[in-house]
């Protein structure tokens, strides 16, 4: 009787795994061929959105290295070198938060390229080409589309804190008393370690595009 059960609960089971596949193989995205014109467009996307990403990245590295000098020329009272250091850092995060909507509004551009062209592996093509490889499941299209999109979230959080961060230090070039200075001085050092901590997770999603396309190789 447990028996006879227990095959009616996998039979059961297999039927809704079956309807559940279905449903979402319906609900993706039908893969289409790509002209050379749509192959070319995509890969300028792909190109732009990668060096802009790395941009970012090396400027808020040198902003952070900055940061860095100048909390140690703090620590042996030299202000004209903790003012200098500053400076050049807030100049980097600046370079940073002019770069970042670009890149945003170019990842949008390829989420939804990729949405209308389901034969595409996002982020499939090659610095300046277009690398074929395998379509998607439904399954994995959802799990990268996915990743993406809170790539973009985090992205334009990043942007955000970094506005925070340059009205901070405009606010200390004008209002320098003693008692704002070293108000000020710990909201930029606060906005610092969220943009690390935006900065690290960005890399944590990075790092799981990178490992999916390794297995999918």
């Amino acid at each position: 009787m447990i028996r006879g059960f227990m095959r009616k609960l996998l039979v059961v089971l297999l039927v809704v795994s079956a309807v559940r596949f279905a449903s979402v193989a319906e609900d993706a995205p039908k893969a289409s061929a790509l002209s050379p014109e749509e192959q070319m467009q995509y890969a300028r996307m792909v190109k732009t959105e990668w060096e802009l990403s790395t941009q970012i990245k090396t400027l808020i590295d040198l902003a952070d290295e900055h940061a860095k000098r100048s909390e140690e020329a703090n620590r042996t009272g030299t202000p004209e070198k903790v003012r200098w250091e500053n400076d050049r850092a807030q100049e980097l995060r600046d370079k940073s938060a002019a770069i970042l909507p670009q890149l945003n509004e170019i990842t949008k551009q390829r989420l939804a390229f990729e949405a209308s062209h389901a034969g595409v592996s996002p982020n499939g093509a090659a610095i300046g080409t277009l690398a074929e490889s395998k379509p998607l499941n439904p399954e994995e299209f959802t799990y990268v589309s996915k990743v993406d999109e809170r790539l973009l979230k985090v992205r334009q959080q990043m942007a955000q804190i970094i506005e925070v961060g340059k009205n901070l230090y405009s606010e200390l070039q004008t209002n320098n008393t003693p008692e704002a200075v070293g108000r000020i001085s710990v909201l930029m050092e606060e906005n610092r370690k969220e943009v690390r901590d935006w900065e690290k997770e960005q890399a944590e999603l990075e790092l799981r595009k990178l490992e999916f396309r390794a297995l999918r190789k």
